[in-house]
C-alpha cells in the first residue's frame, strides 16, 4: 500500500499527481489509497494515522500549514 494524501481531487494538478502515482503504484503491483483533506490538518492527521495503522509502505502528503 502506497498512500496519498492531497487536498482536493478535483484540482488538475493535484488529480495529475495522483494519476502518475497510481500508474507507477500498479507498474509494481502496488495499491495506491488516497485521502482528499480539503485542505483540513485534522483530517490530514487522521489519514496519516490511518495509513500508519494499516502499515502502509510509504505514502505522500501535501500538508497543510497554518498562517498567521
Amino acid at each position: 500500500i502506497i498512500g496519498l494524501v492531497i487536498p482536493d481531487i478535483k484540482n488538475e494538478f493535484f488529480s495529475t499527481v495522483a494519476r502518475t502515482i497510481a500508474a507507477a503504484a500498479a507498474e509494481h503491483a502496488w495499491q495506491m489509497v488516497l485521502a482528499t483533506t480539503d485542505d483540513r490538518p485534522e483530517r490530514e492527521r487522521n489519514a496519516v494515522r490511518s495509513l500508519l495503522k494499516a502499515q502502509a509502505e510509504a505514502f505522500i502528503v501535501r500538508y497543510t500549514m497554518k498562517t498567521r
